[in-house]
């Protein structure tokens, strides 16, 4: 393990979200402990937006914050450059989305000092910068872990923007699968779930701490139905990966085109002269993108 001079360095990745990163640091320099406690480092992957003049005038006035360009394009090559610059025993990962409540890091200190996990996450709740539109539900965008006390838990339910990791734990397990998660603009799953399976199976403790929160942004453009069409499909796609999936894919085709005339299309049709067509098609579209982005990436 790296013998860091701070406990904590926390890793905020990036990518054309300039508007939208300010909200985040502005919440990591204004704390309830002095940063000198820890570290920030921000890996920007390639963006083209004003986010490197940003991060230099924050850095500018706090000399905690440090900027990285990763020219690899993928949230995952971001993640584990982040943790190969840190000097410190933990990193925590937030997103560039997200706004740390004012005790963020010093409930992460508190957590790291009184239990003996390897990893562990909190809660996150939804902030939006627009209205919600009427089909979206009242909750989403928001992600709790039922139970008040700090607790083991054993599946892989930490959010990968809230989330921190022994430095010799990310080490050893040689960080964030690099053919999963999100890259540039395209949607993509799975990298800090499948880290965390790996964990468990090595016995690893995953912790849960409730006061550990977040705000996260609902992004503008998930308040589009498209987007959660495409979200469902690498959804089923992330699944079919790691569990190595295997399907007869000529059998499932015949069988959706079966289905969809007199599953699926009654609700559309019904939807349409309800005159709530969106509605209908985020609670009945989403799980057949997610059976295609299943089965046709399946063995």
């Amino acid at each position: 393990m790296k013998k860091g001079k701070k406990v904590i360095s926390i890793v905020v990745c990036t990518y054309n979200r300039a508007e939208i990163l300010q909200n985040c640091l502005a919440s990591l320099v204004n704390q309830t402990i002095s940063l000198e406690e820890f570290d920030i480092i921000v890996v920007d992957n390639n963006s083209t937006d004003h986010t490197k003049e940003l991060v230099e005038s924050y850095a500018k006035s706090h000399q905690n914050i440090r900027y990285y360009l990763e020219k690899k394009q993928g949230l995952s090559y971001s993640r584990n450059v982040g943790y190969d610059l840190a000097d410190s025993e933990w990193i925590g990962y937030l997103d560039d989305d997200a706004k740390a409540t004012s005790e963020y890091i010093s409930t992460a200190l508190s957590t790291i000092k009184n239990y003996d996990f390897d990893c562990f996450g909190g809660p996150y709740y939804a902030w939006f910068s627009k209205l919600r539109p009427y089909w979206l539900p009242e909750d989403f965008g928001t992600k709790e872990i039922e139970g008040d006390a700090v607790a083991r838990i054993y599946a892989p339910e930490i959010s990968g923007g809230n989330m921190f990791f022994k430095m010799a734990v990310l080490e050893t397990f040689n960080g964030f699968r690099t053919d999963l998660g999100m890259n540039g603009e395209s949607i993509g799953y799975g990298e800090e779930t499948e880290l965390q399976l790996r964990l468990l199976e090595a016995g690893k403790k995953i912790g849960y701490v409730p006061s550990l929160s977040i705000l996260h942004l609902v992004n503008e453009r998930k308040l589009h139905i498209s987007w959660h069409l495409k979200a469902s499909y690498a959804h089923g796609r992330k699944k079919a990966y790691m569990e190595k999936f295997q399907s007869n894919r000529f059998k499932f085709v015949i069988k959706e085109a079966i289905d969809f005339p007199f599953k699926i299309l009654p609700f559309l049709v019904k939807g349409l002269i309800k005159r709530e067509f969106r509605l209908y098609l985020f609670k009945y579209g989403r799980p057949v993108f997610f059976r295609w982005g299943l089965f046709l990436n399946s063995k």
